[in-house]
């Protein structure tokens, strides 16, 4: 059966300390790099989910804004609608009272 093999890891200090050579298997260098491999793949994956989070939450905020401000339009809306449609029966109304003082026939009810 072979040998494993080994990887030589050597720690250098600064300065004139003593230099410490330390020898690792294969295997536990390989598992090391699955297993950083493995946290780096989950930290893009967090920070992927925390920017779309936030992403979405400023899009929620500014739907949310621009849904008020139509609101109010649509209420500013709703009641120029009111104030014209009282307008028109008023109009009809001095309009029919014109037309029974000038001896006129009334308007035919399908065309008002």
């Amino acid at each position: 059966m072979p040998e494993p093999k080994k990887w030589t890891i050597v720690l250098v200090p600064p300065g004139s300390g003593a230099s410490r050579a330390i020898e690792v298997s294969q295997r536990l260098v390989k598992g090391a790099a699955a297993s950083g491999g493995i946290v780096a793949l989950l930290a893009l994956l967090l920070g992927y989910g925390t920017v779309s989070k936030s992403l979405d939450l400023g899009r929620a905020a500014q739907l949310e804004r621009e849904n008020a401000r139509l609101a109010e339009e649509l209420g500013q809306m709703h009641s120029q609608v009111t104030q014209l449609t009282d307008t028109l029966k008023n109009i009809a109304t001095r309009d029919a009272r014109i037309r029974l003082l000038a001896n006129l026939e009334p308007n035919d009810p399908s065309v008002q």
